[in-house]
């Protein structure tokens, strides 16, 4: 597993269709920055997004180091082997083949897991945690932003 020092969380959040990220020192929920009445929500970014921003992230100068795998309880799996194992050959499966690669191995070979977030890597922004509901860690939100707006907008097309 990926040890993280000194990262920020933050939370990605649509504020009227416009990608942001915002401190979460407190480790809020996710949802607890929705606003409905200011247009505010939190994007649900799910295996199939995660897995489009991590083929998206090539184009912006980041490396996919790894994604973080859950077991059926959509907790993350903490045997760090087992992790490594299934999120080498995903990485594998994306970079060969492409997206339908990988959810062809969640349907099939990797039943009963799912990804629960992806590790990238840039030399700017060193290791940067994209997780289900919009959850970051970064060092910060500079470079991380740019790329994240990009990878939206054509996440949110798919």
């Amino acid at each position: 597993m990926v040890q993280y020092v000194h990262m920020a969380p933050l939370q990605l959040v649509l504020s009227h269709s416009e990608v942001e990220l915002v401190a979460n020192s407190e480790n809020r929920a996710p949802s607890s920055f929705e606003d409905a009445a200011h247009d505010v929500r939190v994007p649900r970014l799910g295996a199939p997004e995660l897995v489009l921003l991590a083929q998206q992230a090539k184009s912006a100068g980041y490396r996919l180091n790894s994604f973080e795998i859950a077991g059926p309880d959509l907790k993350l799996v903490r045997d760090a082997q087992l992790e490594e194992e299934l999120s080498a050959e995903l990485v594998a499966a994306l970079e060969s083949h492409g997206t339908s690669a990988v959810f062809s191995l969640l349907r099939h070979e990797f039943h009963g897991y799912a990804i629960a977030g992806v590790r990238l890597y840039r030399a700017d922004t060193k290791i940067v945690t994209i997780r289900r509901n919009g959850v970051v860690l970064a060092n910060g939100p500079e470079g991380v932003l740019e790329f994240v707006r990009s990878a939206w907008k054509k996440v949110s097309a798919w």
